[in-house]
């Protein structure tokens, strides 16, 4: 896995690299925090098809996806855009998804895919972005908090794999300078 490939706007051949990278890092972020039998009915084909749905409508709806690597070798990505959901503020954007390839992981692509993200939200002029971590997962948390993001005090349940699940908010300023200290 390259770790200095380059980081770009996702296109729509970019759906089934997308898909595996999806199945593959929820497998191994969520192990031991989510059920094994919903992680193993994760479905590459079903995911192709959501991630061709959401590439091609990203623009439309001012989201973004970036990935590292293409077609059918991403190795990480990223979507993010406006805040969307309870707690969203006006000029807050939001990252929704950011994983790395468990073989690709420590060799900077997530904090190169953070970067890309924040200077693409701060020069929209969003003022603060937000994420949301599951409560259960303390990697992306202690990720998440070096990129100067904090618990706002937010949190939701999700219902994933037959199990209820706290989220937590997590928070940050944006500016051109912030976006790029860690």
């Amino acid at each position: 896995m390259e770790h200095d490939a380059p980081i770009r706007v996702a296109a729509p051949g970019d759906a089934p690299g997308l898909a595996r990278a999806h199945v593959t890092s929820w497998r191994m972020a969520y192990r031991g925090v989510l059920p094994a039998a919903y992680l193993a009915r994760l479905s590459v084909t079903q995911l192709d098809a959501w991630w061709r749905q959401v590439v091609v409508g990203a623009a439309r709806r001012g989201d973004r996806v970036h990935v590292a690597g293409g077609g059918e070798d991403v190795t990480a990505f990223s979507y993010f855009g406006g805040a969307r959901g309870g707690g969203a503020r006006g000029g807050e954007g939001e990252i929704y998804m950011l994983y790395v390839h468990p073989l690709a992981t420590g060799l900077g692509l997530g904090s190169r895919l953070m970067e890309a993200a924040l200077d693409d939200l701060a020069a929209r002029g969003l003022e603060s972005c937000v994420v949301g971590v599951l409560e259960a997962n303390t990697r992306a948390r202690a990720f998440y908090a070096r990129w100067g993001f904090a618990p706002d005090g937010g949190t939701r349940v999700d219902r994933l794999g037959g199990g209820r699940h706290v989220v937590l908010r997590y928070r940050r300023a944006l500016s051109a300078e912030a976006a790029r200290r860690r």
